[in-house]
């Protein structure tokens, strides 16, 4: 049930919320070669900034909480729940390296780089 919900949770956040929160999309495409490269698509209208920072921060957060599952579970030998929380970690980590290459990518700053560290710095602080 798990790996259900962190799957629709991955092409929500990979199709709807980071489309409609801070204008971003990213998709995978294969070329004419067969290989693998990643488009991303950036809207060029301004969002909330509250809506951006909620964006950011969770998507620094949620492969932070993955992570710490991965952890305690190696340490407590539980093998079946340590291959779920690195699956729902590798999820979560896919859309924060996709997110972060698509900001850098993007043309216009949709989020002022004062923003962007504000948001990073305040996803390090909160403590789990």
């Amino acid at each position: 049930m798990v790996s259900l919900l962190a799957a629709f949770d991955f092409w929500t956040v990979q199709n709807v919320t980071g489309r409609l929160l801070v204008g971003m999309r990213w998709r995978s495409a294969l070329d004419e070669q067969g290989k693998e490269t990643w488009v991303y698509e950036i809207s060029e209208e301004k969002k909330n900034a509250t809506d951006m920072y909620v964006f950011w921060i969770t998507l620094f957060v949620a492969p932070s909480v993955w992570g710490l599952f991965v952890m305690l579970n190696f340490f407590t030998f539980k093998l079946f729940w340590n291959l779920l929380a690195m699956l729902c970690f590798g999820l979560c980590g896919i859309h924060l390296i996709a997110y972060i290459k698509c900001y850098r990518s993007s043309k216009g700053p949709l989020i002022s780089s004062s923003m962007m560290s504000k948001a990073i710095s305040a996803a390090i602080s909160i403590k789990v």
